[in-house]
This record gives C-alpha cells, sequence and structure tokens, in this order.
C-alpha cells in the first residue's frame, strides 16, 4: 500500500485485502448495495466513500472543533494536553502528566493506540516513549487494508482524564448510523481492544435485532438506564450521523452526562461477522 502509485492502485489492494481476512464479505461495484448486508456496505463506504470530513472526524485533535461547529462542544473529553508532531521532550512531558493524573494518551491518527494511566503507578519512561515514538511513526492508513481516512492526519499525542474509576471496565454506546438513520445500538464493556463484552445489540428503541455484528450480546433488550442512555444520546448521535453515508458514533454515559468517544468509518476495517437469528 504504501509504495502504490495511485489511489485505484490502493483500493485494488484493499479488495485484496479483504477478500483474504473477510472471505465471507461481499465485494460488488459501488452503489450496488442490492441483497448486501450491512457488513458489506460497511465494505463499499470503506473502499468507495471519499468524503473529505471523515479525514477531520477520524482525527482525535481535529474533531473538537469539528464538534464545536455542531454546537456540541459540551460532551468533548477535557484536553488536558495536545501536540502535534511531538518531540522526544513533548513525549516526554505528556508521560510525567500522566504520572501525576489518572488519565489517558492517545495517538490522534490512529485506532487503539493509547495508553490507561493511574497516577499511583510507576511509568517506565524509555519503553514508553518508544513505544508511542513508533506509533507517531507508523502511518495508521496501512495497518489494516487501506483505511485511507488516517492516511494524510498529521500525528499528535493528546491526554485526557479518566471519565471511570480505575478498577471500571469502560461502558461505550456505539450507534451504527447509514445515510443519517440509526440502524442498531451496541453496548460494549471493554477491558482492551480486543478484550470485549458485548453487552447488547439493538434497535434504537431498545429492542433486540434479528441480526448482530460480531458475537451475539449477553442480555436481551436494554434495561432502564441504558433506555435513559440512549434516549439523552440519540439528538447528539443525529446530528453527526447526517454528515456521512456511513458512521459508527460511540459516546460515553458517566454520571447522566454524555461524552463522545470517536467516530469510526471502518469498524475492524471491515473484517465484520455479520449473524442472523
Amino acid at each position: 500500500f504504501r509504495f502504490a502509485t495511485t489511489h485505484r492502485e490502493k483500493v485494488s489492494l484493499a479488495i485484496k485485502w479483504i477478500q483474504e481476512n473477510a472471505p465471507s464479505i461481499k465485494i460488488d461495484k459501488p452503489g450496488n448495495y442490492k441483497d448486501l448486508n450491512i457488513a458489506d456496505r460497511i465494505n463499499l463506504y470503506k473502499l468507495y466513500d471519499s468524503n473529505p470530513k471523515k479525514v477531520l472526524w477520524a482525527d482525535k485533535c481535529a474533531v473538537y472543533k469539528e464538534l464545536y461547529d455542531l454546537g456540541l462542544e459540551d460532551i468533548r473529553i477535557p484536553l488536558l494536553y495536545e501536540r502535534y508532531k511531538p518531540s522526544d521532550s513533548d513525549i516526554r512531558e505528556a508521560l510525567e502528566l500522566c504520572r501525576v493524573n489518572d488519565c489517558i494518551l492517545k495517538c490522534n491518527h490512529a485506532s487503539g493506540y493509547n495508553i490507561r494511566f493511574n497516577a499511583t503507578e510507576g511509568i517506565n519512561y524509555d519503553f514508553l516513549a518508544k513505544k508511542i515514538r513508533g506509533w507517531l511513526d507508523t502511518n495508521y492508513a496501512y495497518i489494516a487494508g487501506y483505511e485511507w481516512q488516517y492516511e494524510t492526519i498529521t500525528p499528535a499525542i493528546l491526554v485526557q482524564p479518566s471519565l471511570f474509576p480505575r478498577d471500571v471496565k469502560p461502558t461505550d454506546y456505539q450507534f451504527y448510523c447509514e445515510n443519517g438513520n440509526i440502524v442498531a445500538v451496541e453496548i460494549q464493556r471493554k477491558a482492551s481492544k480486543v478484550i470485549i463484552e458485548h453487552v447488547a445489540f439493538t434497535d434504537i428503541e431498545g429492542k433486540d435485532l434479528d441480526w448482530c455484528l460480531g458475537s451475539w450480546p449477553l442480555q436481551k433488550g436494554l434495561n432502564n438506564e441504558q433506555k435513559e442512555a440512549v434516549a439523552a444520546m440519540r439528538p447528539v448521535v443525529e446530528e453527526i450521523a447526517k454528515l456521512f453515508q456511513f458512521v459508527r458514533v460511540d459516546l460515553f454515559w458517566v454520571n447522566k452526562r454524555i461524552y463522545f468517544c470517536e467516530t469510526t468509518f471502518c469498524p475492524c476495517s471491515g473484517v465484520l461477522d455479520y449473524q442472523t437469528r
């Protein structure tokens, strides 16, 4: 991917990557969605939807302005530190901040490039600085079959306060949206990027769907607290969703307050298991 000379070449390589890593996915011509399930369509959006706003919303720093422009500044998680093209001294400065705060350090140009810190724990500066520098020097667009929206993002680091107590796994409300409509709500608890509890998968009203992406959820429908959260989040999600053909809007619900996590345009880079009952 890195040395392909044209966008068409990169898309051709991306199709081969999907076929190798997700053979159940149907790759059809763009715009031909007949008989395709949502997992197939997500991969078509990955390949052919070139909406330039996806770059700004994929950038975990630039998205702060996008939220402000939509009048959604109140749902932003505060920034404790932000630095584009950080030097080695900038990285150590950010790590020193993490040493005395319960917080999360992230890179802006990727998925899963983050570290959660507890203020009472020590920090191995040399190890972490090397790890973060490796992240910053990686173009994430080429990690999993060409996610083009990451390709031109200028790498940065940011530090945000932890929203959850250190012994609590974050609960993530994920809204799958297509053409401005919320088609599914997934609730997850995450111990890490790959260790996930699939709590619920429903429609916007909290009713179980006859299909899901990934594992079948642990519970039936939504409980009252989850319904309250989803109802409060719905206007926020719809405001963002109308900008894109497909987007997954990820939010947190903390003490009955909404916080923005991220927007995802290619969940699992399109390697999705579509299941029906």
